[in-house]
């Protein structure tokens, strides 16, 4: 066998599974091996597996086990002066020359070569999900016809790992706003009226109001919208209305010495679809603050989606009805928030919120409703999801096209094929088929 594009990392994939021929293995300085155990892999400092059990001869060793591509790298990166290594009982090798090593209290440690033993069907599928071509998956060419429904049990797993890193962005958020619940909220909700291009800025604006402002200004819609407006620094266009907000924002920032920190040229509009415009945004938020200032208290007993969607139900001013930005016009249409962004609006913002309180608060029913809901959404129709379903991956609800969105970003563009589950199962799968 040739292991020009093995990894270490594959090496101890096929350690952890035992993927090789077990039967008859021998040391090279002629010890006959029985691994009883392949130990606990460390993903830190240290050995690369811990209590692992070995019968050398007649003698069951307990301790750790160090993988390594060739003899060398035992050296190369100085184990042998490393005393964190004294309880290495086997060094296991892929290839070469691999006589026993010395730990740093002087021990020699037996070493077992591996590679002529890795089942060939395990390395041909590796090498497989290896090989730089340009494909949307590395498993595509080995995914039989009709086999990816196999996978749907692990859509669970794979939905609260994206669950878990959007929650890190509202701990980040918590932090900031020194546990103001409400104030996070907004901040991410925000941000995902912007994303993703105009991510940022919107995220800036969110962070740069106070909610006691907010509230004041909601003697009218167009107050709000002169305040908002005013604070993402989109006044300065002369259409006749911008002006009028202006006038009203001016008075407010110096009744209430506001500062405005967000740069106009931190707005993007080009290459974004009118109806995705920052100021058409803008006016959607103003319209759903205004008819509820702080969402979170709604959204919190909402029992289901219908109770969620209608939180978001809100209609901007008159003047959206017939322009998209300040001075650009267009055909007289309803500019409410689309069932589709709503749709989006709970799977990134209310879902993980819901279940970040629900954490917070030792609640469980919380957690149990953010899943509910997205197992009540139909699954994000986006060409990612599009792609996955010409290879009969299932996604019929938002929890499935999440549990996707989070394979493809965490795992398949990473070629992190040894840490995927759906991966383990194919470098094995021909083995189970014998």
């Amino acid at each position: 066998m040739f292991f020009t594009s093995v990894s270490e990392d594959f090496v101890q994939f096929v350690w952890k599974y035992s993927l090789y021929e077990s039967s008859g293995l021998y040391t090279t300085c002629g010890q006959q091996v029985q691994v009883i155990s392949p130990g606990e892999q460390n993903t830190i400092g240290g050995p690369d597996f811990f209590q692992a059990k070995i019968q050398l001869e007649d003698t069951l060793w307990i301790g750790n086990v160090e993988i390594h591509i060739s003899n060398r790298e035992w050296y190369q990166h100085k184990h042998h002066l490393d005393e964190a290594y004294n309880n290495v009982i086997l060094h296991v090798v892929l290839e070469g020359q691999a006589e026993p090593v010395i730990l740093a209290n002087q021990r020699r440690v037996p070493s077992l070569l591996i590679g002529q033993l890795i089942f060939k069907e395990t390395l041909q599928s590796y090498n497989s999900l290896q090989q730089n071509v340009k494909r949307f998956i590395p498993c595509q060419d080995l995914i039989a016809p009709k086999e990816a429904f196999l996978f749907h049990h692990l859509y669970l797993n794979l939905a609260i790992e994206r669950l878990e890193r959007k929650i890190k962005e509202i701990e980040t958020d918590m932090h900031w706003t020194q546990g103001d619940l409400d104030m996070s909220f907004l901040i991410l909700l925000f941000r995902h009226f912007g994303s993703p291009v105009n991510k940022q800025p919107f995220e800036q604006l969110a962070r740069s109001l106070e909610y006691k402002h907010i509230e004041k200004q909601r003697t009218s819609l167009k107050q709000l919208e002169s305040f908002l407006f005013g604070m993402a620094n989109l006044l300065h266009n002369q259409d006749e209305y911008a002006k009028q907000l202006n006038d009203e924002f001016s008075y407010t920032k110096n009744l209430y010495g506001l500062e405005v920190f967000v740069q106009t040229s931190a707005w993007k509009f080009s290459g974004i679809r009118p109806v995705s415009f920052p100021t058409l945004r803008l006016a959607q938020l103003a319209a759903l603050l205004y008819k509820n200032p702080r969402p979170l208290s709604f959204i919190l007993q909402a029992p289901d989606v219908a109770e969620l969607r209608a939180t978001f139900v809100s209609e901007p001013s008159k003047y959206w009805e017939t322009h998209y930005a300040f001075g650009r016009e267009w055909k007289e249409k309803s500019v409410g928030l689309s069932a589709v962004f709503i749709d989006k609006l709970i799977v990134n913002v209310v879902v993980p919120f819901i279940f970040f309180y629900g954490q917070q608060t030792g609640q469980d029913d919380f957690k149990e409703r953010a899943f509910q809901f997205l197992e009540e959404i139909k699954a994000e129709d986006n060409a990612l999801i599009k792609k996955y379903r010409k290879y009969d991956f299932q996604a019929k609800s938002a929890l499935d096209s999440q549990a996707l969105i989070q394979l493809y970003t965490n795992y398949c563009a990473q070629k992190r094929c040894l840490s995927c589950k759906w991966g383990y199962l194919l470098l094995k799968r021909n083995l189970l088929r014998k």
